[in-house]
């Protein structure tokens, strides 16, 4: 009742601002991208078709659902003009498209419907995507992913604030029912989850939108608004206990600023060593090891998180094994560890590891892809990392650029612990940068 109390509430401002900026005659586009980004960590969704068998499904879960992606997209359809439409545009695009067909017909596969759920949030998300770029220009889009963004960010703060500061607990189940018991983490540490169901979530989101005001300030794109969002980002960052994304947002907000006063350096050449890599390194070491935090990292549950991420290398290494170039199938991992039950009992017999995602996103393609997929994987990040680099040095797509650069770095460093980055409350928003920021660089190009 709550997220669609929050839904109806939103509507009501947006169709607000509609009439407003109707009134003063000026482009209300951009409120269709702000809607849908402040809907995306709320889940909000209709089952409509599942397996004739119970799976369990990867990191998106087992059911193709009616979300808001789908209705926003039917509903855009009549002001769409189909002579530009390109849904195939990207090369990326026919790429995954590509894999998920391999993996619909991978022997190995034992539920290819979780693949088909991966297949139709994927491509429902693209058509929306080109959608958007089909009715709105360049500014337009930016302009919907900095308003929803900075709503969102303001709503995670105040959550935040309310829980764990002011210990208001009931915020944190008005949006999904498991967050009370992600808020404490199974009562080991209380933890802000904002509109997420964990404080990894909403952890992870910080660092995305973060990454993005970061850009917006230093291309001095609303600086002021930019600055005064990334204040209060770190303050619910903090209030998440991420030890991790303590750590990746110190660093990704660091390369950030350096590539962009050095776009044209190489980041890993020699002399970079000394003046970036190994001064984050030491930050790091002094937070961890000699800062008044340092109780925090070192004296907690570390060695229990350590000792679960090496069960999961272990039962990763091994489910590789069995389909070492093709994998298991796009988000039916968890199905193949169930079908292979002893793969996890060899490891151990703690629920925790058998009825969760692999806390591993880069392992997961591993696992679901196979090496082919996951040499795809590598490059696809290196490329774009390049690439935007690239426009950067250019003076071309800056700021959609330099956000993608640190998106990329925090899901990939995050990623190494966790499996956020592939849920359905945070993919959608790595998607929409990575297709736009790619969309308006072929544009520049041609």
């Amino acid at each position: 009742m709550g997220k669609l109390l929050f839904v109806g509430a939103i509507l009501a401002i947006q169709f607000s601002r509609f009439i407003w900026l109707q009134f003063i005659n000026k482009n209300f586009k951009h409120l269709f991208i702000s809607f849908f980004i402040i809907c995306i960590p709320l889940q909000i969704a209709k089952n409509v078709l599942e397996s004739d068998v119970r799976i369990e499904g990867g990191t998106l879960g087992p059911y193709i659902q009616i979300s808001i992606a789908s209705i926003m997209f039917i509903l855009i359809l009549p002001f769409i003009n189909w002579k530009k439409f390109k849904f195939l545009k990207n090369k990326w695009v026919y790429v995954v498209i590509i894999m998920s067909v391999v993996s619909l017909i991978n022997p190995y596969n034992v539920a290819t419907f979780s693949t088909l759920v991966f297949l139709y949030f994927f491509i429902i998300h693209i058509l929306l995507f080109e959608a958007f770029y089909n009715i709105m220009d360049r500014s337009q889009i930016i302009k919907g992913i900095f308003d929803g963004l900075i709503l969102l960010c303001i709503i995670q703060f105040i959550l935040a604030i309310c829980f764990p500061v002011f210990q208001i607990s009931t915020v944190t189940k008005i949006f999904h029912e498991s967050a009370e018991i992600g808020a404490t983490r199974y009562g080991q540490r209380d933890g802000a989850v904002g509109m997420f169901s964990h404080p990894g979530s909403l952890a992870l989101f910080i660092l995305i939108a973060s990454s993005f005001f970061m850009s917006c300030s230093l291309n001095l794109f609303n600086r002021k608004k930019s600055n005064f969002i990334l204040v209060i980002n770190s303050i619910t960052l903090i209030l998440t206990y991420s030890r991790t994304a303590y750590l990746v947002y110190v660093s990704t907000l660091f390369i950030i600023y350096y590539i962009y006063k050095n776009p044209q350096n190489n980041l890993f050449s020699f002399r970079n060593i000394f003046k970036v890599i190994l001064p984050i390194t030491g930050i790091l070491i002094w937070v961890i090891y000699f800062s008044p935090l340092n109780n925090y990292f070192l004296n907690s549950n570390i060695e229990d998180m350590a000792e679960t991420r090496m069960i999961y290398y272990y039962i990763s290494y091994q489910a590789f094994l069995k389909s070492p170039a093709l994998g298991v199938g796009f988000n039916a991992h968890r199905d193949f560890l169930t079908h292979n039950i002893s793969l996890i009992n060899s490891a151990t017999l703690d629920p925790f590891i058998s009825e969760n995602p692999i806390h591993n996103i880069h392992l997961i393609l591993l696992v679901e892809v196979g090496l082919i997929g996951f040499i795809l994987w590598i490059f696809f990040l290196i490329y774009n990392i390049t690439k935007s680099k690239y426009d950067l040095a250019t003076n071309k797509n800056k700021l959609l650029s330099l956000s993608v650069i640190g998106i990329i770095l925090a899901i990939s460093f995050y990623g190494l612990t966790g499996w956020a980055p592939f849920s359905i409350t945070i993919l959608p928003f790595l998607l929409i940068f990575i297709y736009f920021s790619i969309r308006f660089r072929d544009l520049l190009a041609n």
